[in-house]
């Protein structure tokens, strides 16, 4: 009788630190996803990016110069897009933020970066080096229904708009991007269309 207790009492004894040890450690680790990809609106990789008032022309963001001829530096304008460069590559550095690389055959990589960290519009956006600063980060909104595939770009450090430097209007092969107030309109929404890989053509 006293041995049947006793072995009772040990089985006891091992269940209640078993469920001891069970509450120190608390349940199962559960692995949180990475913010910068999960759920963010577009995956890191190369595209085409093309101004939407100006996607039946067949034209996207591409290199060029001022057309002013005031300057003669790499700066981000409206081209063809057969044969566009340099290779824009989207990387995402937060939650719908990204860094819009160019991969450039001569210079390397730069990032897109709205001129002289200026806070108002009509800043032209050219390519310099990559520092993570705010002027080369960019939100991207989605613009309208998710099934329109646009998307609004707000420099982070001003929270303005992306679009063509004179509007909705600015149509030409040539025209550059700028800062601007947000106007809700069609050249300050972009498509991002999945790009060929370098030497497969297209």
């Amino acid at each position: 009788m006293v041995a049947g207790i006793a072995a009772v009492l040990v089985v006891i004894s091992v269940t209640v630190a078993a469920l001891e040890g069970a509450l120190a450690t608390g349940p199962p680790a559960v692995r949180t996803p990475d913010p910068v990809s999960a759920g963010s609106v577009l995956a890191d990789g190369r595209y085409r990016m093309v101004p939407s008032h100006v996607a039946d022309r067949d034209l996207c963001v591409g290199e060029g110069r001022e057309r002013n001829g005031r300057t003669t530096r790499e700066l981000a304008v409206q081209r063809p897009c057969r044969g566009v460069s340099p290779d824009t590559y989207m990387t995402a550095v937060g939650r719908d933020i990204y860094q819009i690389e160019w991969h450039h055959p001569v210079h390397g990589v730069g990032c897109l970066t709205v001129d002289q960290a200026a806070g108002g519009a009509e800043a032209l956006i050219g390519p310099a080096d990559c520092t993570g600063a705010a002027h080369q980060r960019f939100l991207l909104e989605r613009a309208g229904p998710r099934a329109s595939g646009g998307f609004v770009l707000r420099p982070v450090h001003s929270s303005l708009c992306v679009g063509a430097l004179y509007g909705v209007a600015d149509v030409d092969v040539g025209a550059e991007l700028a800062q601007q107030t947000c106007t809700g309109q069609a050249d300050q929404v972009f498509l991002f269309r999945p790009a060929p890989e370098p030497g497969s053509g297209g």
